[in-house]
């Protein structure tokens, strides 16, 4: 748009033509070379919650990868577009998603310490077992029996579907491979909710 104005300076009034251009950039170039490879990446960080937390050197190395491919990637989007000193939609894009390929990483120690911890209790629970011990460990499993009894009058859906996993680190992978993508797709609704609207505006 033009229009015709009028400018005082030190030296006189002159006339002027005032004229706003408005820049708009191609979205599809972004999202086919920014979003789309990012979310790619996160999805594929996911895959380690499938593996067997016994097979060390597959989910290290899924893991690692994806966290490295991830930091390059964002390396290569920050050099790419101008450099500027406030935040921009696409920073906070790939730093969650770094974020989200960073816990994903983390989640794994979780699920190694998880699964030494329950094989300690197992070999720890089966030298507790002998003929001299049958009154202690009768006391034990009434103990035992009680507390079961209790918790039971307050299981919910998810609490039973969990108990089908014996060892906490199945259970660990298990709530991952349902929170993970939870929190994601809610992070997605609630950046492209704003952005979008934000631009419209």
């Amino acid at each position: 748009s033009s229009d015709y104005c009028n400018v005082k300076t030190s030296t006189g009034e002159y006339s002027c033509l005032l004229m706003e251009l408005t820049l708009k950039r191609e979205f599809s170039y972004y999202m086919l070379t920014i979003y789309v490879p990012t979310c790619m990446l996160v999805i594929v960080s996911w895959f380690s919650f499938w593996i067997d937390p016994k097979a060390v050197p597959a989910r290290v190395a899924l893991g690692v990868t994806t966290l490295l491919t991830m930091s390059t990637k964002t390396a290569s989007i920050s050099n790419s577009l101008p450099p500027v000193a406030y935040t921009k939609a696409v920073d906070l894009w790939t730093g969650v998603c770094i974020f989200f390929v960073f816990f994903a990483l983390l989640e794994y120690t979780a699920v190694n310490a998880a699964a030494r911890s329950d094989a300690k209790r197992l070999i720890a629970a089966k030298n507790k077992k002998s003929p001299a011990k049958d009154k202690t460990d009768h006391e034990d499993d009434s103990v035992y029996c009680e507390i079961n009894l209790l918790a039971s009058r307050k299981n919910n859906i998810c609490m039973q579907w969990l108990a089908r996993f014996p060892s906490r680190a199945k259970k660990i992978d298990v709530i991952s491979r349902v929170l993970f993508p939870i929190v994601f797709a809610s992070f997605n609704l609630m950046y492209w909710c704003y952005y979008l609207t934000k631009e419209d505006e």
